[in-house]
C-alpha cells in the first residue's frame, strides 16, 4: 500500500515539474506542433536528456519499479532545472493555457488512477511531452472555435468602423516602422495601431476588439509569416488597402525553405484590396510582378522617394528625404537602418497628406522602441540594448552603431 501510495505521489508531482518547460516551448510557437518539434530540435541539450530520461524511465519501470520511481525524482529534477536556467520568457497562464492544463491533466489523472492497479503504467511519467501533444491536439476544436468567435466579432467591428487598414509585414523592422509610422500619423488622423508584436490572426482580433475606437480613421497592423498562407489569412480578415514591405531576409527559411517562397509570401500582402504598395529596397532585392491596379512606391537610397546625405554624430542622426517635398531629417534614433524606415514612414504619411511641419516635428519627437536598439546611460557607462533582436541585419546594425 505504503508503495502505491509513493508511486502515485511522484507520478503526481513529475506531471507537473515535467510538463512546464514543453508547455512554455508550446506556447512561445503559437501552439504549433510543427514549429514546438522544431523548437526541441534547437535545444539539443534539452531533447537529448529528455529523451534519454524518457527512454530510462520506460525500461526501468518494466524491470524494476522502484528503480524507476526513483529515476522519476532525478527526472523532475532535470525539468525543473530545465526551466529555470537561462530562463528569458515564462510561461503566461493565459485562458488557452489553462484549457490546454485541464485537457492534460484529466488524460494524466485517468493515468495516475490506473497505474495504482497496473504498476507498469507508471511508465506515462516520463512521458509528458506525449501527453501535452495528445492534449494540444484534443483542444484542436475548441481552440479554433474560440478562434474563429473573436475574429469574426473584430470583423464585424472593422466593416462597422471602416478605419483605412494599413498592413506591414517583412523580415524584420516591422514594429519599428509601426511605431513610427503611427506616430506621425497621429499628428492629423485618429490612429490605432497593433501593440507590441501582434501580427497574428489572433493577436490583430484582440487588438481591434479591445482598441479600435469608434472615431479611428486608420488601422495600421503587423502581419508576421511562419508558414505559407499565414499573410494571406490576415489580408482576408483587416483587408489592408495600403501594404508596406520592410524587408526580405533569411528568416524562417526553416519553414519556407527557399528565399523564393520568401518573397512570395511576403509580396502576399499586395492582395486584392490593396491599391498602393510601398517597398523598402534598400531590404528587399527584387520587387515581384503585380497586379496592374497596384501602384508601387520604391523607398530608399535609390527609391522613388530616397534619402541621401547621412549623416550621425553621437546624439543626432541627420539625412535629406526627397519625396513629394524634400525633409531635412534630424532625428535622435541612430541605428544605420533609421534612414530607410523614416524614408517608409515618410512615403505612407505624404499620401495621407500629413503636411510638412507635421512630419518634421513628429520625427524629432520620436523615442526609441525598448530592447531595439535602444541607448541608455548609467553614469558614465553607455547600454545599448538591443535584446529584442534575433537577426542578421539587426546585429550588424548593432556592431555599426559601436
Amino acid at each position: 500500500m505504503f508503495d502505491i501510495v509513493i508511486r502515485t505521489f511522484v507520478f503526481l508531482v513529475c506531471s507537473v515539474a515535467c510538463v512546464i518547460k514543453p508547455l512554455q516551448i508550446l506556447q512561445q510557437t503559437s501552439y504549433r506542433t510543427r514549429e514546438f518539434v522544431y523548437a526541441l530540435k534547437n535545444k539539443p541539450l534539452y531533447a537529448v536528456f529528455t529523451v534519454i530520461f524518457t527512454v530510462l524511465g520506460v525500461i526501468l519501470t518494466l524491470l524494476c519499479i522502484r528503480l524507476a520511481v526513483l529515476f522519476a525524482v532525478i527526472y523532475c529534477a532535470f525539468a525543473v532545472y530545465s526551466y529555470v536556467k537561462n530562463l528569458k520568457k515564462p510561461l503566461v497562464f493565459t485562458k488557452r493555457v489553462i484549457r490546454l492544463l485541464i485537457a492534460y491533466f484529466t488524460i494524466t489523472l485517468v493515468l495516475i488512477t490506473a497505474q495504482i492497479f497496473v504498476k507498469q503504467l507508471f511508465l506515462f511519467a516520463f512521458c509528458s511531452i506525449l501527453i501535452l501533444v495528445i492534449s494540444a491536439f484534443t483542444c484542436l476544436p475548441i481552440e479554433k472555435h474560440i478562434a474563429q468567435s473573436f475574429i469574426k466579432k473584430a470583423e464585424k467591428k472593422l466593416e462597422r468602423i471602416r478605419p483605412t487598414v494599413i498592413a506591414i509585414t517583412g523580415s524584420y523592422g516591422k514594429t519599428s516602422l509601426k511605431n513610427a509610422l503611427a506616430h506621425i500619423l497621429k499628428s492629423q488622423y485618429k490612429v490605432c495601431a497593433s501593440p507590441k508584436s501582434y501580427n497574428t490572426p489572433m493577436g490583430l482580433a484582440r487588438c481591434i476588439n479591445e482598441n479600435l475606437s469608434e472615431d479611428d480613421e486608420i488601422f495600421i497592423a503587423e502581419a508576421g509569416a511562419r508558414y505559407k498562407g499565414d499573410i494571406g489569412e490576415i489580408c482576408r480578415f483587416i483587408r489592408p488597402s495600403v501594404a508596406i514591405i520592410t524587408a526580405v531576409g533569411n528568416q524562417h527559411l526553416s519553414t519556407f525553405k527557399t528565399m523564393q517562397n520568401l518573397y512570395k509570401e511576403k509580396f502576399s500582402l499586395a492582395c486584392d484590396t490593396v491599391k498602393t504598395v510601398f517597398v523598402n529596397v534598400d531590404a528587399v532585392s527584387k520587387i515581384p510582378r503585380l497586379n496592374k491596379d497596384k501602384t508601387v512606391i520604391s523607398c530608399g537610397r535609390e527609391g522613388d522617394v530616397k534619402y541621401e546625405s547621412v549623416t550621425t554624430n553621437k546624439t543626432i542622426q541627420k539625412f535629406v528625404v526627397k519625396g513629394k517635398n524634400e525633409y531635412d531629417v534630424e532625428s535622435s534614433l541612430l541605428a544605420d537602418y533609421v534612414p530607410s524606415m523614416l524614408t517608409l514612414a515618410i512615403a505612407v504619411a505624404e499620401k495621407f497628406q500629413i503636411t510638412q511641419k507635421n512630419i518634421k516635428n513628429s520625427i524629432k519627437t520620436l523615442k526609441p522602441i525598448a530592447h531595439r536598439l535602444e541607448i541608455l546611460y548609467n553614469d558614465k557607462d553607455v547600454i545599448i540594448d538591443d535584446a529584442y533582436n534575433s537577426n542578421e541585419s539587426g546585429f550588424i546594425s548593432a556592431i555599426n552603431l559601436l
